[in-house]
């Protein structure tokens, strides 16, 4: 096959009869050829990476409910159960649920302190992911 294709290459006349039919060939197809390797490989990839992005908005969404959540608890460190409801209520389904059960203020502030440092840690995970996501979108 590749003593063909140096034989075929050799004469010149040959290779710019078939650099046109593949230029013509290549330039009808381009665009549906691109389409389709769009869809096949970027498109999934660019849906995965704004699902990790996503992802992080809420970590930081989250993290920025529970610092409030703590500073308010500090300022009213003996808030009684009606005004605790109310402050966990704000918070996200998740949190609530574990916020509710806590009886001492400390122990919530503390609690709240640590949710908040994982959160951060979850979304600047969740965004070195996109990132990479996006690099093999293009390089793989």
């Amino acid at each position: 096959m590749l003593n063909a294709l140096t034989e075929f290459t050799k004469n010149p006349t040959i290779a710019a009869v078939a650099g046109l039919v593949v230029g013509a060939l290549g330039s009808e197809f381009a665009p549906k050829l691109r389409q389709a390797f769009e869809r096949r490989y970027i498109e999934p990839r660019k849906r995965h990476r704004q699902v990790l992005l996503d992802q992080a908005a809420w970590f930081e969404e989250r993290a920025q409910k529970l610092t409030e959540f703590a500073i308010q608890l500090r300022r009213e460190p003996e808030a009684d159960k009606f005004r605790l409801a109310q402050l966990v209520s704000r918070l996200e389904r998740t949190d609530s649920v574990w916020a509710i059960k806590h009886e001492n203020i400390d122990d919530l502030v503390t609690a709240a302190d640590e949710k908040n440092k994982a959160c951060h840690k979850n979304a600047a995970e969740c965004q070195r992911c996109a990132e990479e996501v996006a690099r093999k979108m293009w390089w793989d």
